[in-house]
């Protein structure tokens, strides 16, 4: 039977296996084969699969039996079947092949893993941040240092790494400071001038910068006494894009989680203050405060009283507030039980059963801008 098909195929032309079970599936085969295959495709979700490998292997899989289906066919079908945050971040880049396609979800889903410390599939494996000992620490750096390269489709794909002057990056039990090798150099050469930090039992040396030793699972840079090093941390918290000039609080916070020297505090105080473009920017448009103007102590009691309300009390017996008189040469007070809500008629009547009645009209009477005593008082 065997040597009966290879005889077809040499007669028909056809020089391999797979070109003639092609052939035999073209003619054979009913019509709605290929419209059976689409719909499987179509019902192919990743919420099906354990992880996107598996998922890709799946729609490959399903893809090398369909006929005659275009690149951005393909895309839009392996797009449909992703999950939410996934396919926007592959329609945001517009592929035009499955590859590319493949490329961006592989990428995008292994960030979104790296972000939360979990652990993917077999070929994209993900670590967990460790902070035990130093041998432990080592062993996870290994790791992720082993995730720069990635076989996809027999595909070298590279992670790109973008080199800025200062990247905050938490990994192991120390925070990992990115920098320039320049930058860099500075550190080490600015740390062999005072040997501040020699200290084992405070400092440790991880790839020769220092590091304060805490129980904290972020252990903070330490910074030398270069004027050049602090301004340029403090310029990485401050006047870049995204940190948009907070205020010396805000700044403090920042740069205090991943660095450490002396008197740090004052060096962003004083930084922040002298900054032009919050200067330039932050100024107040209010109108100047008023001076204060002190009240004179009068000769004689109940000469000058201040008036004033305490609202928001419990209500007891109907009343919720009280009105409050105080002499300003004896301090001595008088107290009136009365409601929130109460009228300027009302409350002169209360002026005047508890204090008038019993120390005579008052020449001066202090209160704030309140409706009670501005209207008809």
């Amino acid at each position: 039977m065997v040597s009966g098909l290879g005889l077809q195929a040499r007669r028909a032309g056809l020089k391999t296996l797979k070109e003639f079970e092609a052939a035999l599936r073209a003619e054979f085969e009913p019509d709605d084969l290929q419209e059976r295959l689409r719909d499987q495709l179509f019902a192919l979700p990743q919420k099906k699969c354990k992880d996107i490998t598996q998922y890709i292997e799946q729609f490959r899989r399903v893809c090398t039996d369909i006929q005659g289906m275009s690149e951005l066919d393909m895309v839009a079908f392996f797009t449909r079947g992703l999950k939410l945050k996934t396919r926007e971040e592959v329609r945001y880049w517009q592929c035009k092949t499955l590859t590319a396609a493949t490329k961006v979800a592989l990428e995008y889903e292994r960030a979104h893993a790296m972000s939360l410390g979990l652990k993917s599939n077999k070929s994209i494996t993900y670590s967990r941040r460790r902070h035990e000992d130093e041998r432990r620490a080592t062993a996870q750096r290994d790791e992720v240092e082993e995730l720069q390269d990635i076989e996809v489709d027999n595909v070298s794909v590279r992670e790109k790494h973008k080199r800025l002057v200062i990247n905050h990056t938490e990994q192991m039990s120390y925070s990992t400071v990115t920098m320039s090798d320049g930058l860099k150099q500075r550190f080490v050469q600015a740390y062999a001038k005072p040997k501040e930090f020699e200290d084992e039992s405070k400092y440790v040396k991880k790839e020769e910068l220092y590091f304060v030793r805490s129980k904290d699972h972020v252990w903070k840079l330490c910074v030398p006494d270069d004027d050049f090093l602090k301004g340029e941390i403090i310029s990485q918290s401050h006047d870049s894009s995204t940190a948009a000039h907070p205020g010396v609080r805000r700044t403090q916070l920042h740069v205090s989680q991943w660095y450490f020297w002396d008197k740090l505090n004052e060096d962003l105080k004083l930084y922040v203050v002298t900054c032009e473009t919050c200067a330039r920017y932050k100024t107040s448009s209010t109108k100047a405060n008023g001076r204060m103007i002190p009240i004179q102590s009068p000769s004689e009691c109940w000469h000058t009283i201040s008036v004033d309300r305490i609202t928001g009390l419990p209500v007891s017996n109907g009343m919720d507030a009280i009105m409050t008189c105080v002499d300003k040469t004896s301090k001595r007070p008088k107290y009136c039980a009365t409601t929130f809500n109460v009228d300027a008629p009302t409350a002169a009547k209360e002026f005047f059963d508890n204090v008038v009645r019993h120390h005579g009209l008052p020449a001066v009477i202090i209160s704030d801008h309140d409706s009670k005593f501005t209207s008809q008082f």
